[in-house]
């Protein structure tokens, strides 16, 4: 499979966009257990990834770089993403 994937689009992403995104994929799975919302959760960016033509493994460095402000540490828009999954998300 040929890889379309736009890693420099990666390393300039938006913030709030990748935010929005990671919100709405938790608000769907807060209907299922723990187990079953990280089996969930891997399996999307392992469909994601692969129908992108792109490693896994090779999303997380610049993701774990967008996570956090050179100033300020983890950037606000995550420690958001952080508290709602810690109030929404099953704790079954």
């Amino acid at each position: 499979m040929k890889s379309y994937f736009d890693f420099q689009g990666l390393t300039n992403v938006s913030p709030q966009r990748v935010a929005r995104g990671t919100f709405l994929a938790l608000d769907r799975l807060q209907q299922f257990k723990p187990h079953e919302q990280a089996a969930a959760a891997a399996v999307l960016l392992l469909t994601i990834c692969e129908t992108c033509g792109v490693e896994p493994q090779d999303v997380f460095v610049p993701v774990k770089n967008l996570l956090m402000d050179e100033r300020q540490g983890k950037r606000e828009q995550f420690v958001a993403v952080r508290m709602y999954a810690e109030n929404e998300l099953a704790k079954q």
